[in-house]
C-alpha cells in the first residue's frame, strides 16, 4: 500500500513545501536504502558511528584501508568532524568489536583505525543487501523513470555540493575577518 503523503507533493511555491520535504525525504531514503533488517547490529549504531564504519569500509577511497586502516587525522578530514568526536565514536566501535586501533610502523605518534573481521563482514552484508534492494527498485522502473531518477539524484548532489561550498566560503570569509 502506498502512503498518500508521498504522492501529495505541494506546489514548489507553496509555504508547505519545506515541511513536506523535511518529512518525506528521510522516509524515502530509508525506504530506498535501508530495508528492514533488525537483526544487524549496525542498525543500532548512531549515525556518527555508522558514518565512521562506512568510511573505514570505503575501498574506493583507498584500497589498503581494510588492511592498514586509516589515520584518525585523515578520517577526521574525510568525515568533517573534530578529532575528539571521532575518538569517541571510534572508542564505541571498538567497544562493540567492530573496529580496532593500530599503531603506524613509520610513525609511533600516528594512530590508525580499521574494521575488525566482524565489522568488515557486517558492513559488506549491509551494502550487499542495500544494492540488492536498489536493484529491485531499479528493475521496477522503466527507461524514462530511470533517467528521471538519475537526473533527480544528480540535482540533489549538485545542490548539496553548492551548499557545502557556500558554507566553506562563508567560513573562510569569517576567518579572513578574524585574521
Amino acid at each position: 500500500m502506498i502512503n498518500e503523503d508521498y504522492l501529495m507533493c505541494p506546489s514548489p511555491t507553496s509555504e508547505t513545501v519545506l515541511p513536506w520535504l523535511e518529512r518525506t525525504l528521510p522516509r524515502i531514503i530509508r525506504r530506498l536504502m535501508d530495508h528492514n533488517d533488525p537483526e544487524t547490529p549496525l542498525m543500532d549504531l548512531p549515525v556518527a558511528q555508522l558514518r565512521l564504519v562506512h568510511a573505514l569500509h570505503d575501498e574506493s577511497h583507498d584500497s589498503h584501508i581494510l588492511v592498514t586502516g586509516e589515520t584518525m587525522g585523515r578520517l577526521s578530514e574525510r568525515l568533517g568532524v573534530r578529532q575528539n568526536a571521532l575518538t569517541q565514536a571510534a572508542d564505541r566501535l571498538i567497544g562493540h568489536g567492530l573496529a580496532e586501533r593500530l599503531g603506524d610502523s613509520s610513525d609511533r605518534r600516528v594512530v590508525r583505525l580499521r574494521l575488525t573481521e566482524q565489522g568488515q563482514r557486517l558492513v559488506g552484508e549491509r551494502r550487499a543487501k542495500r544494492i540488492a534492494h536498489l536493484g529491485e527498485l531499479w528493475s521496477g522502473l522503466d527507461t524514462t523513470e530511470r533517467e528521471e531518477f538519475l537526473r533527480a539524484v544528480n540535482v540533489l548532489a549538485l545542490a548539496g555540493a553548492r551548499m557545502e561550498s557556500n558554507r566553506t566560503d562563508a567560513t573562510m570569509r569569517r576567518l579572513e575577518i578574524i585574521i
